[in-house]
């Protein structure tokens, strides 16, 4: 009960710095910020610290004071943007102390506080957050601190790139600039503790304020370039969290996905009412799972495929949005497989994707059947290692494979051992459990989507 109350006052008290923050920046919009509105606001920042209990989320608090008296108008932006995003960061670290510390509430309830990127995947930490005791504790806290980079990262380029549509629409003004500008720089600067437990050997980032003053002293002419080199700066330095073999991995994933949404899909709905709701439903897995790698490859791919990237992506963004959005609608499945066939030729002729495999149909199937087995090995042998969140990439990953490659030659020839094969991947029979609620550490994991919170606005 203790624990329910305390929770209930840092809520309160969330909400209430957020309120302030966001008053203040209401009122800079309109001009400026008001001697009332401003020492309000300074009020409810200094007496959110009264909460923190991370050392190093009280220090990363206390080092921006907001001055007595608001700034110019600017000045104050960049100081208010900066606020928002460091309540982020003192979120996280807050979530990690608790966990640390083996208060798994208090974890699990500073964790919900977090701003969530676009389909964001917050399930692999609500598991882990269910064993983040004894020998599984370190593991978790580096788990946690991997997600909150990935919804960061991410977040980041969604805010940069709804800034620069409104300075390219010409809706902004230099108080909206300076704001969420500061904003997204102070996010982009992530708290040592977080970053080292992801990237250990990887410095913490330093805030580059001249930078930013050289952005904001911009004339109109030349600020659209200026803001580009700036945002281009910022996107550079995010940490990178992919092995070049992650990347791999990901991008045959990705083009796996896709080939077999229209596949699931023209199985699971006809005239637009779901007749197989297993197949619609990996379909529509497939499509959100889809959007989730496409934002982990954003970053280096921005490094390693810079023009690639800046000429084709927004295109293939698009038509995974397309797609998302016909399988909601459940719409005719040719709109499906045309939105899904764009995608997959970016893919394969821009960004030089492919899945192709060399040799006779028996050679084929003896390289996949080997893939497969090797893929539920190593998935085995991280879920025995309590590396539940790997262990379900690999499941995933020999899923897709088998899907794409012998599902499809098996179910002419014998349809009940296709399905019996498919769903001992996935969920199981009801006298033989599947991997997938195998390798989820509580056993029995909630659906996926009523894990997904939706995200704060951008």
């Amino acid at each position: 009960m203790a624990i329910t109350r305390l929770h209930a006052d840092v809520l309160d008290a969330a909400a209430e710095v957020q309120r302030g923050i966001e008053s203040a920046i209401v009122e800079l919009y309109g001009g400026e910020v008001t001697p009332e509105t401003w020492t309000s606001t300074r009020q409810v920042v200094q007496s959110f610290s009264s909460n923190l209990e991370s050392d190093t989320a009280r220090k990363l608090w206390a080092e921006a004071t907001l001055p007595e008296a608001a700034p110019a108008t600017t000045a104050a932006g960049h100081l208010l943007g900066q606020r928002q995003a460091l309540l982020q960061h003192v979120y996280a670290l807050e979530m990690l102390d608790r966990q640390q510390k083996e208060q798994l509430e208090p974890a699990r309830e500073w964790r919900a506080l977090i701003q969530l990127p676009k389909y964001a995947d917050a399930v692999q930490g609500v598991l882990a957050l269910q064993h983040g005791k004894g020998a599984q504790r370190d593991a978790v806290s580096q788990l946690l601190a991997r997600e909150y980079l990935v919804w960061q990262t991410t977040l980041i380029r969604e805010k940069t790139d709804a800034l620069q549509r409104l300075i390219q629409q010409k809706r902004s003004t230099p108080e909206m600039i300076a704001t969420r500008s500061g904003e997204i720089q102070t996010l982009a600067v992530f708290p040592a503790p977080l970053l080292t437990l992801v990237l250990p050997d990887t410095p913490p980032p330093v805030p580059d304020l001249a930078s930013w003053q050289v952005l904001m002293a911009s004339d109109e002419t030349n600020f659209p370039l200026a803001f580009e080199k700036w945002s281009a700066q910022i996107r550079r330095d995010l940490p990178n969290l992919l092995t070049a073999e992650d990347i791999t991995r990901r991008e045959r994933l990705l083009i796996k996905l896709l080939k077999l949404v229209p596949v699931e899909y023209s199985a699971g709905v006809r005239d637009g009412e779901i007749v197989i709701p297993i197949e619609y439903r990996e379909a529509e897995t497939f499509t959100i799972q889809s959007r989730q790698i496409l934002d982990e490859l954003r970053a280096p791919w921005e490094r390693q495929r810079g023009d690639v990237f800046t000429q084709y992506e927004p295109a293939l963004r698009s038509s995974i949005e397309k797609l998302e959005a016909a399988i909601q609608a459940k719409t005719d499945s040719s709109v499906v497989e045309r939105e899904a066939a764009k995608a997959v030729e970016i893919l394969a002729d821009q960004f030089a994707i492919s899945l192709r495999r060399q040799g006779k149909a028996s050679e084929v199937i003896a390289e996949t059947l080997l893939d497969v087995r090797t893929l539920l090995s190593e998935s085995h042998a991280a879920a025995r290692a309590g590396k539940w969140a790997d262990a379900e990439s690999l499941r995933l990953e020999a899923y897709t494979t088998f899907d794409l490659e012998i599902e499809s030659r098996t179910m002419p020839r014998d349809p009940d051992l296709a399905l019996r094969t498919e769903k001992l991947f996935l969920d199981g029979t009801k006298t033989q459990p599947g991997i997938k609620p195998l390798w989820t550490p509580a056993r029995a994991a909630p659906p996926w989507r009523a894990l997904m919170r939706r995200p704060s606005p951008a």
